[in-house]
């Protein structure tokens, strides 16, 4: 396993487990989350990204060279974010 994919896997473990859930946010949290949810909503980038993927790539079936490709892409276009 990849040691980039591993630690945000270990990061979703370790706070849904502590109790931090979608609808069990501190209070604190309420305005950012707000922020990245109207962001996410009210900008077409992610569903361009989304329909690139599944355009270009179609089925990615665990093995398929369809697969590493898309995964390939998705790399190189977030290191083209400064990711």
């Amino acid at each position: 396993m990849n040691i980039k994919f591993f630690f945000p896997f270990l990061f979703f473990i370790s706070i849904s487990e502590s109790g931090f859930t979608a609808g069990n946010l501190p209070s604190d949290y309420t305005p950012e989350s707000q922020r990245l949810i109207q962001v996410a909503t009210n900008s077409v980038f992610g569903f361009s990204r989304l329909a690139t993927l599944c355009d270009k790539f179609g089925p990615r079936f665990t093995g398929t060279k369809n697969l590493e490709d898309a995964i390939d892409w998705c790399l190189s276009e977030m290191e083209k974010d400064g990711f």
